[in-house]
């Protein structure tokens, strides 16, 4: 077993597929939030008729997805919605709405992830042996991440809640790993980040001299270079005993 030295102090932990894990694919999750979306919309009498607003949203959306894999910057969901609507809208859209709309998509999307069995045993584990805990998250919409983690009990379990949105950089960029030093007056060395993936969690926490930890569930290959966790576990309890 890996002996850290000097020991870890704090764990920092991803939250999709890492605390909470999807119950199904997602191409068909995002269509029914998107015209849920749609539908809100349309009720409040700001799209024009047959608009396909779905569409155009998931189109859009999947467009910054795939800008933001290559400069990491988040702007997030809201400012991508407030500007497709000031182009397509019938009139001007109030802020509740743009806010209502995105309520009426997370709230689908939400139905589709499950608390992992195993996260809040382990985070209790965690702080009852006097470890500190926080979480690092990419996420285009924080208000979404804060609900999912009240509806999982998970949020007393940690100290603080680091989201993309809020930072502006996405993992793997270093400026979302350098904010845990806002809240913990800790060497980095002595924080272990835990994560799903190599590409953003280990990587971007390396780069910064974080101790690393992959989740590989899945037993899958590192196709990352340079991204060479400190540890490789299978499931949240193993970190226990990783740890000690």
């Amino acid at each position: 077993m890996k002996k850290f030295v000097p020991p870890i102090l704090a764990v920092i932990f991803d939250l999709g597929d890492t605390l909470m894990l999807p119950k199904g694919s997602w191409p068909n999750v995002f269509q029914e939030a998107a015209k849920a979306m749609e539908e809100y919309l349309f009720s409040r009498n700001v799209l024009p008729p047959n608009s396909e607003f779905h569409a155009l949203y998931l189109h859009a959306l999947n467009q910054y997805y795939s800008n933001r894999e290559s400069t990491h910057a988040e702007s997030g969901t809201l400012y991508l919605l407030t500007t497709l609507l000031a182009k397509t809208a019938i009139k001007k859209v109030a802020p509740e709405i743009v806010e209502g709309a995105l309520d009426a998509f997370y709230s689908v999307t939400r139905e589709n992830w499950q608390v992992d069995p195993h996260s809040l045993t382990t985070l209790h584990a965690l702080h009852e042996q006097g470890f500190q805990v926080g979480m690092v998250s990419n996420a285009a919409n924080e208000k979404d991440v804060l609900t999912l983690l009240d509806n999982f009990q998970l949020t007393d379990s940690l100290e603080f809640v680091i989201t993309s949105f809020g930072c502006g950089y996405r993992k793997p960029h270093p400026a979302i790993f350098t904010k845990v030093s806002e809240y913990w007056n800790i060497p980095l060395n002595q924080v272990i980040m835990v994560g799903d993936r190599t590409d953003t969690d280990i990587l971007g926490a390396r780069s910064i001299g974080m101790r690393t930890a992959w989740l590989n569930r899945y037993k899958q290959r590192n196709k990352t270079p340079g991204a060479i966790p400190d540890l490789e576990i299978r499931s949240l309890p193993e970190l226990i005993s990783c740890l000690n």
